[in-house]
C-alpha cells in the first residue's frame, strides 16, 4: 500500500511539472490556476494519509518494542 501511494504522489507531482508548476512560483500558481491548486491538493491529502499510516506503523513498532538495555560495550 506504501509503495502504491509514493507512485501516486510522484506521478501527481510529475504531472504538476508537466503543466508548468515552478517551485519558486507555487503560491502565485496555486492561487491564480484552480485547477493546478486542486492537484496541488490532491497530493497533499495522499501525503497526509501516508504520514499518518507511518505514524500509526512506527507506534506500533515503539509499542513492541521493549526496552534497550546497553551491552557493556555501549557504556563505557
Amino acid at each position: 500500500m506504501l509503495a502504491s501511494a509514493w507512485k501516486i504522489v510522484r506521478d501527481r507531482l510529475e504531472l504538476l511539472e508537466q503543466k508548468g508548476i515552478d517551485n519558486s512560483k507555487v503560491r502565485s500558481q496555486l492561487a491564480n490556476k484552480p485547477n493546478l491548486r486542486q492537484e496541488y491538493f490532491a497530493v497533499c491529502d495522499v501525503l497526509h494519509a501516508l504520514i499518518d499510516a507511518l505514524q500509526a506503523r512506527f507506534s506500533v513498532l515503539a509499542a513492541t518494542a521493549g526496552v534497550h538495555r546497553p551491552s557493556p560495550y555501549e557504556t563505557n
